[in-house]
């Protein structure tokens, strides 16, 4: 049905102003490559994975092979940060193009997706860091686009389409699958209220062939509660929320009620719609109500489940992918052009006035680097001798470190680790469990000193007082309270040889870094050096 003619050039405002803010979203998207700078430790983990993308291999990391492969073939053309930030970048501009290709499929300018995810500044940090979440987010809501577009017209063919586009979803993201689960729901919803069991087989088709393409990581699921044994701790519904908060509190604190109130609007629009059940109406406009709630309520359960399972705690980045979900459901979910004028005219103002005030938020937020452990690395190449030693803690900032630092100068991790390549926890683990792991570089640091060389110690380190009593060495895991994680035993690690430091050496100082002024988000390191000895 066409809509009233008064409502068209409301119609035609809202595209525009789509456009303008996905004009704003590109530019920042720029501006942040330009940026970000060196390489963390995790997008240093995803580059050397890149080198040797096995399912062995994988079994260091929480991702599929799809991103270590287009790395892989990437890097065949450079290597250096700049250009592979640049395939970081493409992949994330992947998403507000997602989001376009799901309004051309329900025919629903995409305003809330590109105003509440597309400016937000921390998530186009991480949807562009060397990482799976961004491209797993656009595969996810590319996805969603293809099921939007085979309910319009049940085909063979796209049914294929779609199977494709969830294949590559769930090998970019192992929570897609269940994320696409949810939207398999919706559609049956939409389906089952049509009374079209023929289109609901060939969904059901499509999932299945993007499950199966799964089985070859089943042994790594098989092993991941053992594997991954430091990392499982716990589910929290606070920190769950919390970590929800920060990834949707932009551009100011109170958007995560926004986020909140519009995913209660849309699934109690959902079973509003069931109160006039049609099933000879075929439309897909008459269903997206109800497709949009089922997925949107089904993601969030089911991605919760999946927190709870996998017990690794939550961050910010978790939530990419079912908030680029829920985002392109609120756009198709709630029907602008069925408000009356005034409410359709101050919504569009609204989101106008807060990408206004947005942009510029998320141009400041984004002149931010990710870490300076490539300009630390690059200082104790100058400064220190071959002579010197280098301490690098905690361990997992030895990935980084391991990236920049080319110096012929022995250096080692709290703990030592044979590998600095990913993120070894196996050999963490075995360390957790040797009560002498810190000898080697204790032993390391006092022959370095006696011989009136320096020590470099790279990383966070907190000095103890004068009359500090020595910190006492741990026990094996489990520890009561804190299980197999590793973080004790980190602080642990770090205590012990900051008071050994302290009580055998003549002078430890500070040494100043270069100072742009733009924030780290991931590593902001320190640099220390010691050197004298005493006994």
């Amino acid at each position: 049905m066409a809509e009233p003619t008064e409502k068209i050039p409301a119609a035609k405002a809202e595209w525009l102003v789509a456009t303008f803010i996905t004009v704003a979203i590109f530019w920042l998207h720029l501006h942040f490559w330009q940026n970000a700078g060196g390489l963390w430790r995790d997008e240093v983990n995803t580059v050397n994975l890149a080198q040797n993308p096995s399912f062995t291999a994988l079994a260091h990391d929480s991702f599929p092979v799809f991103l270590p492969l287009c790395f892989k073939i990437w890097s065949a053309f450079g290597h250096s940060d700049l250009w592979l930030r640049l395939l970081g970048m493409i992949l994330g501009l992947l998403l507000p193009l997602a989001f376009w290709l799901v309004a051309r499929a329900t025919n629903r300018p995409p305003l809330f997706s590109l105003l509440l995810f597309g400016l937000n500044s921390l998530l186009i940090c991480y949807g562009d860091s060397l990482r799976a979440y961004g491209p797993g987010s656009a595969l996810i809501v590319l996805a969603l686009a293809a099921m939007c577009s085979f309910l319009k017209s049940p085909t063979w063919p796209r049914a294929g389409a779609l199977a494709l586009v969830a294949t590559l979803s769930v090998q970019t993201l192992f929570q897609n699958s269940l994320l696409f689960f949810a939207i398999c729901l919706g559609a049956f919803a939409v389906c089952a209220r049509r009374k079209d069991f023929p289109a609901a087989q060939k969904i059901f088709c499509a999932g299945t062939i993007a499950a199966i393409s799964l089985l070859p990581y089943l042994p790594n699921f098989i092993a991941l509660p053992q594997a991954a044994v430091e990392l499982r701790r716990g589910f929290s519904l606070f920190i769950t929320k919390l970590n929800f908060e920060m990834a949707t509190g932009f551009p100011f604190v109170p958007f995560s009620a926004i986020w909140e109130m519009l995913a209660i609007l849309v699934v109690g629009l959902a079973l509003l719609s069931l109160r006039r059940n049609n099933s000879n109406e075929k439309s897909l406009a008459y269903h997206l109500p109800l497709f949009a709630g089922v997925t949107l309520a089904a993601g969030a359960g089911l991605f919760l489940g999946f927190l709870w399972f996998a017990a690794a705690g939550a961050r910010p980045w978790y939530f990419l992918p079912p908030l680029a979900l829920a985002a392109a459901c609120f756009d198709f979910g709630i029907p602008l052009a069925a408000l009356p004028r005034l409410a359709r005219v101050s919504v569009l103002g609204l989101v106008l006035g807060t990408a206004l005030v947005a942009v510029p938020l998320a141009h400041s937020d984004l002149r931010g680097h990710f870490t300076n452990a490539d300009k630390i690395a690059e200082r104790v190449s100058t400064k220190a001798s071959m002579r010197d030693s280098v301490v690098v803690t905690p361990w997992f900032c030895g990935i980084t470190f391991d990236r920049y630092f080319h110096a012929d100068i022995p250096w080692t991790t709290l703990p030592p680790l044979a590998d600095h390549a990913t993120h070894r926890y196996d050999l963490v683990l075995k360390q957790m469990q040797d009560t002498n792991s810190l000898a080697p570089v204790l032993e390391e640091i006092s022959a370095t000193l006696r011989a009136g060389q320096r020590v470099w110690i790279v990383g966070l380190m907190s000095w103890p007082a004068p009359d500090a009593t020595e910190p006492p060495v741990l026990p094996p895991p489990p520890l009561k309270d804190y299980g197999w994680s590793d973080t004790p035993y980190m602080g642990s690690w770090r205590d012990r040889t900051a008071y050994f430091l302290s009580h055998h050496c003549r002078k430890i100082e500070t040494v100043a870094l270069p100072d742009d002024g733009a924030p780290n988000f991931q590593e902001n390191l320190q640099l220390f050096r010691a050197e004298g000895w005493r006994d």
